[in-house]
């Protein structure tokens, strides 16, 4: 609950990376920190409009997201793939 995560005693990080679909689930957390009048005009910020890296912090709770678009995996067992 946002009351839960406002009120954890030490500071804590959550980490999301991914796609549009895992950039939902940290505008939920953002969406859950926030106040209304916090949020009035979102749309408009960085964080509502960046889809490369966002952080959000309130109290002890930092709350970041990253964008992660994978077009291959390369064979970890290939010649020169990356360990």
């Amino acid at each position: 609950s946002k009351e839960d995560l406002l009120s954890i005693p030490e500071k804590k990080s959550i980490y999301v990376i991914g796609t549009s679909r895992e950039r939902g689930v940290f505008l939920s957390l953002v969406d859950m920190l926030l106040e209304p009048k916090e949020k009035e005009h979102f749309g408009d910020s960085v964080v509502g409009q960046c889809w490369g890296r966002a952080v959000v912090e309130k109290g002890n709770m930092k709350v970041s997201y990253q964008d992660f678009r994978a077009n291959s995996f390369e064979q970890p067992d290939d010649l020169g793939a990356i360990q």
